[in-house]
C-alpha cells in the first residue's frame, strides 16, 4: 500500500475499493489559531467504516512449500528468476502462485520494480516444448493423427526459410517408425511440425484460441498480459511449424497451466479463481467467487488420449519426465526448453527458459502445476532443473490435500 493506504499493485490494487474503507467526517469550532474549542459546537457527520476482508483461494501451506522449493532450486541452478503456479483442475482455484526473486511488500521501495510484479500473471514468454501438448490436442481432435499412427520424423525440415531441427539426433530404438507417443515422450520438433502442417493455420489457430491463448484469463489481475498470438492471415509460413513447439508465440504462465488443466478436466476449461470471497466487517458476504466452466476445448475422448501421451513422458523408457515422477501418485507431464528471443528478431545462443508442466494424479487429476526457470546455468533442460520442484511440491500438495495414492 502507498502512504495513503491505497493499493499500488496486485490484489490490493484490484480490490482497493473493498479494502480501503471510508474515513469519518467530523466538524467542530476552532479558535483563531486553529485549536478545537472544548466547549464549542461539534457534530459527527459520517461514521468511519473499516474496509472489508478479502479471502483468497491461496492455501498458506502449499504456498509456503512452493516458494521454498522454487527459491531453493533457482539458487541451485543459478537461474535469473523463475515462477510456479498450482491450480485445482476441477474448481479453477489457484492454490499457490509465486515468482522468485520476490520482495517484501512492507519495504517495496528497497527492491527493483521488476520484482513487484507477480510473474505468472504479468510475464509473457515463449513456452517451448510444453506447447506441444496443444498441437497434439488439436491434431487428435481434428483426426489428422492418432496415438499409434506412423509419423515422419526427419532430423530436419526446411519450411518458410527456416530449418526445424530436433534437440538431439533421432534414434529409432528398434522401431520401424515413430508415433505420437514417441514424439511427445521424446519431444521431437519435426514430429509436431508434421501435425501442424496437416492441420493448417486456420484449424490450428482455432484450437490455440479455444484453449485460452491470446486473451485475458478472466482473473482481472492488474498488469495481466494477453500474450502474442497472430491471426492466421498474418502468420509467416514457418509459424505452422514453430508454433507447434512453442516458438514465435508468447503466452503467460497462467494461460498455459489452465490449458493443461482443461486436458486434466476431461477437455473442459474452467475459469481461474483467485478471490474466494469478500466479506464485510459484520461477516456479510459481499462478493463470492463462483466456479464456472468457460468452454469445451477438446472432447473427453481426445482428453484421455492426450493424458496417455503426457503419462508417457514420465513412464516411457525414453521419456523426458523421469525426474518429476511422484512417489505413490501417477503423473502426466511435458518438459520444455525454449531459446529466448532477441528484441528485433532471432534467438539468444546461450539464453534458455526451462520448464515443466503437468497434472496429478494422472488417473483422476486434482492439481495442475507449471514450473519455469529463466536462464538456468547448471543445465538448460526443464527435465533437469524444473522437474525437482514439480516433484517435491507435487508430492507435498497431494498428501496435504489427502488425495489417495494411486500407485
Amino acid at each position: 500500500s502507498g502512504l495513503d493506504n491505497q493499493g499500488l499493485s496486485g490484489i490490493e490494487q484490484a480490490l482497493d475499493d473493498y479494502l480501503l474503507g471510508k474515513p469519518g467526517k467530523y466538524v467542530f469550532e476552532r479558535d483563531n489559531i486553529g485549536r478545537e474549542i472544548a466547549s464549542g459546537n461539534s457534530k459527527e457527520l459520517q461514521k468511519p467504516s473499516e474496509g472489508m476482508n478479502v479471502y483468497l483461494t491461496i492455501d498458506e501451506s502449499i504456498q509456503y512449500v512452493a516458494q521454498r522449493e522454487l527459491e531453493k532450486y533457482i539458487k541451485e541452478c543459478r537461474a535469473i528468476n523463475g515462477s510456479i503456479i498450482i491450480v485445482d483442475v476441477k474448481t479453477g482455484d489457484i492454490l499457490a502462485v509465486a515468482g522468485y526473486p520476490d520482495f517484501n511488500p512492507n519495504e517495496y521501495s528497497k527492491y527493483p520494480m521488476e520484482s513487484w510484479k507477480l510473474s505468472p500473471f504479468t510475464n509473457i514468454y515463449e513456452p517451448g516444448s510444453t506447447f506441444k501438448i496443444i498441437a497434439a490436442s488439436a491434431g487428435l481432435e481434428e483426426g489428422v493423427v492418432d496415438l499409434d499412427s506412423p509419423i515422419p520424423v526427419p532430423d530436419s525440415i526446411k519450411i518458410g526459410g527456416i530449418v526445424v531441427k530436433n534437440s538431439h539426433p533421432i534414434k529409432m530404438y528398434g522401431k520401424p517408425s515413430k508415433n505420437l507417443r514417441d514424439i511427445i515422450a521424446e519431444s521431437l520438433n519435426t514430429g509436431t511440425t508434421y501435425i501442424g502442417m496437416k492441420l493448417g493455420p486456420e484449424k490450428y489457430y482455432k484450437h490455440i484460441k479455444g484453449f485460452g491463448f491470446g486473451e485475458y484469463s478472466g482473473l482481472d489481475f492488474p498488469g495481466e498480459q494477453k500474450g502474442i498470438l497472430r491471426e492466421p492471415q498474418d502468420w509467416f509460413k514457418s509459424d505452422i511449424a514453430t508454433y507447434t513447439f512453442g516458438q514465435s508465440i508468447a503466452v503467460t504462465p497462467v494461460q498455459l497451466v489452465y490449458a493443461i488443466a482443461a486436458v486434466a478436466n476431461g477437455g473442459v476449461r474452467v475459469k481461474p479463481r483467485l478471490v474466494k470471497k469478500i466479506e464485510s466487517q459484520d461477516e456479510d458476504i459481499v462478493r463470492s467467487g463462483s466456479y464456472s466452466s468457460l468452454n469445451r476445448v477438446i472432447s473427453a475422448a481426445t482428453a484421455e488420449k492426450v493424458k496417455e501421451l503426457m503419462k508417457g513422458v514420465a513412464t516411457m523408457p525414453h521419456g523426458t519426465g523421469h525426474n518429476a515422477v511422484l512417489k505413490q501418485f501417477s503423473v502426466a507431464l511435458k518438459t520444455g526448453t525454449a531459446q529466448k528471443p532477441v528484441p528485433g528478431g532471432g534467438y539468444m545462443r546461450d539464453g534458455f527458459v526451462a520448464s515443466i508442466i503437468g497434472f496429478a494424479p494422472a488417473k483422476s487429476p486434482r492439481i495442475a502445476m507449471l514450473v519455469i526457470m529463466n536462464e538456468p546455468k547448471t543445465s538448460i533442460w526443464g527435465a533437469t532443473v524444473a522437474a525437482p520442484v514439480f516433484k517435491n511440491v507435487g508430492e507435498f500438495t497431494l498428501r496435504y490435500l489427502n488425495v489417495a495414492p494411486d500407485m
